[in-house]
């Protein structure tokens, strides 16, 4: 097991979570708007989203627990400005649920934020939800 991949994983999910609510409570948020503070977040996720990708593919349970797996999609799903890396991943995804390396649960809302031109169908609801 990659218990450091899995620490990391498990961080960003915290932070991705922590910082909405905090933003929401303090009563900082414009609503339709983006914040910047969770712009900024989300946008080094998806960088490092990225590296992860590209070097272990999508986090097998084998490799980082159910629960370390299954902290990878929300990460997915917050890159909102960029669609095409979203798309892009669905289908690493589905492989790992094939192979049974992936929590099934989370293919159903795969697609959620995303429209069929691939663009962020609503950038509230696909920043700040799961």
């Amino acid at each position: 097991m990659n218990q450091d991949l899995k620490t990391e994983l498990l961080a960003l999910a915290d932070e991705d979570q922590s910082l909405p609510q905090s933003i929401w409570e303090a009563g900082v948020h414009e609503d339709g708007a983006y914040h910047p503070g969770l712009k900024r977040l989300h946008e080094g996720n998806t960088q490092r989203t990225k590296k992860i990708i590209e070097r272990y593919g999508w986090p097998a349970i084998s490799g980082v627990g159910e629960e370390g797996s299954d902290a990878m999609w929300p990460r997915v799903r917050h890159s909102v400005l960029e669609p095409e890396f979203v798309m892009s991943c669905i289908p690493i995804l589905e492989e790992r649920v094939k192979e049974v390396e992936a929590d099934d649960g989370s293919w159903p809302s795969a697609g959620s934020g995303i429209n069929a031109t691939g663009r962020a169908a609503n950038l509230r609801h696909a920043a700040c939800a799961g």
